[in-house]
């Protein structure tokens, strides 16, 4: 590799929102640290339902942003008044949604169902009094789309301080001296129940916990950070994504779940018994139209070890216009082995001692293009949105993660052309 880097240097004490032309996050260092729920308070409960669009013109016969027919893994969750696909699968029909119309209300309205526009809370959480710059958090359990979930896909169910007996747990603390803070997730298995009333068995359960940046949610519409893989776009690029991270607790996650009678078991479906845990950090980028994003697994665990599997190219299908993630992406997924061993990255793993990153992210989706359906354009590309998430299977267990000190720094480039 013949690129040079010129790394500038960075300083920002003030507890004010940063404001300018470039990317840049608007909260570095966590010193506000204004966390909230994706959702405002009330969406997705009573009458003010969700919006489902597929209508925003991605051209494929359901309307979301990838065919059913190809995001074999997620379908098209929602989306109702469509005949099955070629072998009798329905296009609504994945991970995200198992169910006719959400598990509930069969109403049509519009293209979807009323079980799938209104649940029965909107699960909203925040701490210290987000305004205009705050963390979004992400607390999805799949299948989402599901009346088993008291509030909405990605606010699925009810979030609690550190101390509190929840699935999922958030908490904001300061780092003494210094301004900064730290912010922690958790998933506790152990604490939650995970029998549902409205299908009178053990629903099959995938908690998914994150907390992020998000360009148009929290950071004043500016880009947090931007990408260059084609010829230097004249300028130096903001693509230095530095933290630090550790485990702060875990409790190997199982199922022990072993009879099933007579009711569906999602702790042995294959004839072994499903659990793990994983966690690490994703980022996402957009061009020709779509949102593409990499996912670094910074460790894992049991069936969610991709450590020998990776890189995975996903097609991820979000229709809820009220959601950062709207309206999906294609995501290509690395092991922290493999983006060391494929891309020559020096990155550790993520463990219970706390650890320094830094992550080239030109280089990141540089290593990526092979796997996506196209590369991206020459010249700065804006980072829309960087997350940290862990994610589990299992009845029993827990994993707590936390992270702080997170920053985007500018490189200068003289060539992008040798980027592997």
């Amino acid at each position: 590799m013949t690129s040079f880097r010129i790394a500038l240097l960075l300083t920002s004490v003030s507890l004010s929102p940063i404001q300018q032309a470039y990317a840049q996050l608007q909260d570095p260092l966590i010193q506000i640290g204004a966390v909230r729920t994706d959702y405002d308070a009330g969406v997705g409960m009573d009458m003010n339902f969700l919006t489902l669009n597929y209508q925003a013109g991605f051209g494929t016969p359901e309307g979301c942003l990838w065919s059913a027919l190809e995001a074999t893994t997620f379908g098209c969750p929602g989306r109702a008044g469509l005949p099955p696909l070629t072998g009798g699968r329905e296009v609504w029909l994945g991970t995200i949604q198992q169910a006719l119309a959400c598990r509930g209300d069969t109403t049509r309205l519009g293209d979807s169902w009323r079980g799938c526009l209104t649940y029965q809370n909107n699960s909203f959480y925040s701490l210290n009094f987000p305004s205009d710059v705050f963390w979004v958090i992400s607390a999805n359990n799949d299948p989402s789309f599901d009346q088993c979930r008291p509030g909405p896909p990605n606010n699925s169910n009810p979030i609690g301080a550190l101390n509190s007996q929840r699935l999922f747990k958030v908490g904001v603390d300061g780092i003494a001296p210094t301004p900064s803070k730290r912010i922690a997730m958790e998933i506790n298995a152990t604490e939650h129940n995970f029998f549902c009333t409205e299908s009178s068995s053990y629903l099959e359960s995938i908690p998914y916990l994150s907390v992020g940046v998000v360009k148009r949610k929290g950071n004043l519409g500016v880009a947090p950070a931007e990408i260059s893989v084609g010829q230097n776009p004249g300028r130096a690029v903001r693509d230095d994504l530095s933290f630090s991270a550790k485990i702060d607790s875990i409790e190997r996650l199982d199922c022990p779940l072993k009879s099933c009678k007579d009711q569906p078991c999602f702790c042995n479906t294959t004839g072994e018994v499903r659990r793990g845990s994983h966690g690490g950090l994703f980022i996402v980028a957009e061009w020709s139209g779509k949102p593409r994003a990499v996912y670094i697994d910074l460790f894992g665990e049991d069936q969610l070890d991709y450590s020998s599997e990776t890189p995975i190219r996903a097609l991820f299908n979000w229709p809820i216009e009220n959601s950062i993630y709207f309206p999906g992406a294609e995501i290509i997924i690395f092991s922290q082995k493999s983006i060391v061993e494929d891309c020559g990255f020096s990155l550790p793993p993520l463990s219970t001692n706390q650890t320094n990153f830094s992550i080239d992210l030109s280089e990141a989706f540089a290593c990526a293009i092979p796997e996506f359906e196209t590369a991206p354009p020459e010249g700065a590309v804006e980072v829309t949105q960087i997350h940290w998430f862990i994610e589990t299977y299992g009845t029993v267990g827990k994993v707590r993660v936390g992270f702080e000190q997170v920053n985007t720094g500018l490189q200068f480039r003289d060539s992008f052309e040798d980027v592997p």
